[in-house]
């Protein structure tokens, strides 16, 4: 009988709420298809389980453990690797993956895991599970993996062979009862990377990592064929999770043909995906609202020529414009990524700014602050050379260079934190999504927009003043006094509507906004 393979997700410490790990869902459905047992335990989405009640309960069958497989990301990597420590010293292998180890395999190598997996984790995590169960040391012949060699030198083996998306078996969700209870999104990955090479972005620098096209999609039939067997399971709101879910292949007759399909089979669940504004059409957004799709992510940035170059974005202004345009038409709620701030703003890119975030003040954003993360691997973080030690968790710290921007940021982000726990309670019915009617999104919708025209209104107070060389402590301090009422008016409210709809909020606050930073 073979031992029991724990795949395990922490909580993060995050300022999204709750929602599937489908990486490990399909690394377990991999392993059960191929005989292995497993045992999924995600104290994110089931806060009935806590790191102590994982720990205890694999270290109590720790004689039956294969191995424990963890997943993390930048805002969990620190508490897995406390939970690997603490398991390698019970004797308990451990194999790490994820971003974390992809881009960190040292921090997690160097508390005790066996080895790190290197960018996608299909196709490896079959060769690991036949290394423990045939006693294999050499882990070179092993691909896609770092791993520490007889002398604690760090060692990668061979690139891996990325899966076809198509081939894996549609991942286990053990937890779909808990999801649904809490009206949280369902997902639904179709697509794996983008075709953009923004400099911020750890997509390019992930699937650097491994031997890889820069976009790949399953085919409409077997994207058909999930849907089709979620909705049976009473499914009603879906997210798709890819990074981008038009390129390529996925022209105007793609979308046409998925919308075929979808009414074929009989598909009533509504949709949101992310789309880079480039790929946005008349023809594809009109087949996808038709298809159910309701709300898109899309990555606007920045509303100034100068700062989109700088990020090497392929859209324009004016192509962010028409996408928007297109949107409208089609009814569709756009949560745009928006990045304010970096090390180069000027305060004449925070004016093309402001006037851009007031002609589209219906997008979604959470408030008006926002600032590019320095992660590591990015093209950014290379480009600035910003590898030191003054970061949070695993983003680098650095300054806007010029001094009246930088007084701007330092205004605009504490006035971020004064409600930033508000905005994120606001808009995440929308965003997540939750599984409520679309036109209850509505009424969380018209208090993001109270919200953010009071931001816009404090906006300008704060460029004026700037640029006057005046003190912009007493901005701060007179919008604090004028709208803390408002503010606590909408709180109420969503609470209410919260309670109204059955929705849970179990994340954090916006931990970036609290840092303190050199100066």
């Amino acid at each position: 009988m073979r031992k029991t393979i724990y795949l395990v997700v922490l909580r993060p410490s995050s300022h999204r709420t709750a929602e599937e790990s489908l990486g490990v869902e399909y690394l377990a459905s991999i392993l059960m298809k191929n005989g292995y047992e497993v045992k999924l335990r995600d104290a994110w989405l089931n806060t009935n389980i806590t790191t102590e009640s994982i720990e205890r309960e694999i270290i109590s069958d720790k004689s039956n453990v294969l191995f424990v497989g963890t997943s993390s990301y930048m805002l969990s990597n620190k508490n897995t690797c406390d939970m690997i420590s603490r398991l390698t010293h019970e004797g308990i292998a451990v194999v790490s993956g994820g971003y974390g180890p992809t881009f960190e395999p040292e921090k997690f190598l160097n508390s005790g895991a066996k080895v790190a997996v290197i960018g996608e984790g299909e196709k490896t995590i079959l060769e690991i599970a036949k290394m423990f169960e045939e006693n294999i040391t050499n882990y070179s012949q092993i691909k896609g993996i770092a791993y520490l060699d007889e002398n604690g030198e760090i060692k990668f083996s061979a690139k891996q062979e990325v899966a076809d998306l198509s081939d894996i078996p549609f991942p286990q969700r053990p937890y779909l009862d808990i999801v649904k209870n809490k009206h949280s999104t369902v997902n639904v990955l179709t697509s794996r990377g983008c075709m953009g090479a923004c400099t911020f972005c750890s997509i390019s620098a992930f699937l650097s990592k491994q031997n890889s096209p820069r976009w790949r999609g399953r085919n409409i039939d077997s994207i058909i064929d999930e849907l089709k067997e979620l909705q049976e399971k009473n499914v009603k709101t879906i997210k798709f999770i890819d990074d981008s879910f038009i390129e390529n292949e996925r022209t105007d007759e793609w979308c046409a043909e998925f919308l075929k399909k979808i009414k074929e089979n009989n598909i009533t669940i509504n949709f949101r995906a992310s789309i880079r504004s480039d790929k946005v059409t008349e023809s594809n957004m009109k087949s996808l609202h038709d298809a159910g799709f309701f709300s898109f992510s899309c990555g606007i940035e920045n509303g100034s020529p100068s700062a989109l170059k700088r990020m090497a974005k392929r859209a324009s202004v004016e192509d962010n414009e028409r996408a928007l345009k297109i949107f409208k038409d089609n009814d569709i709620y756009v949560q745009a990524g928006f990045i304010l701030f970096d090390d180069k703003t000027t305060i004449q890119e925070l004016e093309e700014n402001y006037e851009f975030l007031t002609r589209y003040v219906w997008l979604v954003t959470k408030g008006i602050f926002s600032e590019m993360y320095a992660a590591v691997g990015t093209q950014f973080t290379k480009n600035a050379k910003l590898e030191n030690d003054n970061k949070y968790f695993s983003n680098n710290i650095y300054l806007v260079k010029d001094m009246n921007a930088r007084k701007v940021y330092d205004s605009l982000k504490a006035w971020q934190l004064h409600h930033s726990k508000i905005y994120d309670m606001v808009i995440d019915p929308i965003s997540a999504p939750k599984d409520i009617p679309i036109k209850e999104m509505k009424k969380y919708y018209d208090l993001m927009i109270q919200m953010k025209k009071i931001d816009l209104l404090y906006m300008r107070e704060i460029l004026d003043c700037v640029q006057k060389n005046a003190n912009t402590q007493n901005i701060l301090t007179k919008y604090c006094e004028n709208y803390d009422d408002k503010f606590k008016e909408v709180y109420e409210t969503v609470v209410r509507y919260y309670k109204e709809d059955e929705l849970e909020y179990d994340a954090d606050i916006n931990g970036f906004l609290t840092i303190n930073e050199k100066k």
